[in-house]
């Protein structure tokens, strides 16, 4: 896991970045698209899991209690993630198979 800081100068210009799943779609909230050139490009990928909003699980989640919770951060957000190339190899290389994977477990 890593943190990634985004700052932006102005809430006018967009972070970059869109999410997908969340605890309402029993899926982990991942980072579906990346903006080439934008702030998020610094810092996060396609398939990124997001961990922690700031201080804050994101295990439990809905996607738009997320997407709300990175807005009441204003302009500077902290973002704990696993890498999506991470996330594959655990997948592969997991001897544990559950029927349902959970990328959430700490």
């Amino acid at each position: 896991m890593e943190t990634v800081w985004l700052q932006r100068p102005s809430s006018d210009i967009p972070w970059g970045f869109r999410l997908q799943g969340g605890a309402d779609f029993l899926q982990p909230l991942c980072v579906q698209r990346v903006t080439s050139g934008s702030i998020a490009s610094t810092g996060l990928g396609k398939g990124d899991a997001i961990i922690r909003i700031g201080e804050v699980s994101t295990a439990d989640l809905s996607h738009m209690e997320a997407q709300d919770l990175i807005k009441r951060c204003g302009d500077l957000v902290q973002l704990t993630i696993m890498k999506g190339e991470n996330l594959m190899m655990e997948r592969v290389t997991s001897p544990i198979q559950k029927s349902a994977p959970n990328f959430f477990d700490t």
